[in-house]
């Protein structure tokens, strides 16, 4: 099997995964996922629709819905008011709580599968996967 074939299924039974046991009241996967990467520092727009895979438009729109909730609050960068940051509110911090909660119970399950030295070759071998991913999304490679 080559990476982009794994890769695919991965992202095909992970999305699964986090779609049935990932459950918030009134939100829209996508916005779950959008509170849980959201840093308590905030992020810049731009950022947060790279790290989303989708267009600034789209995530100008997935924002504003976040905010009508009341749960993320945009402000400008101090240093260029072009610049939008996304920050959660203290609803926000909450709901991303309760989602971190439920990633951990996902996280323990997936866990238990597994031998204590499989578990740490694996932990070991998903932490390289995602500073690579991570890198190669900065550098648009």
């Amino acid at each position: 099997m080559r990476y982009g074939e794994l890769i695919n299924l991965l992202i095909v039974d992970l999305q699964g995964l986090l779609r049935s046991h990932v459950r918030i009241k009134d939100a829209t996967f996508q916005q779950v996922i959008a509170i849980s990467i959201i840093p308590d520092t905030g992020i810049e727009m731009t950022s947060l629709s790279r790290k989303l895979g989708i267009d600034n438009s789209t995530a100008t729109r997935l924002v504003d819905g976040l905010g009508k909730k009341h749960w993320i609050e945009k402000t400008l960068y101090s240093d260029d008011k072009r610049v939008v940051i996304v920050l959660l509110t203290r609803k926000g911090v909450m709901i991303q709580k309760k989602i971190e909660s439920q990633f951990d119970k996902i996280g323990e399950k997936v866990e238990s599968l597994f031998t204590a030295t499989d578990s740490i070759n694996i932990l070991e071998g998903m932490r390289s996967l995602h500073w690579k991913l991570a890198r190669m999304l900065l550098n648009k490679k």
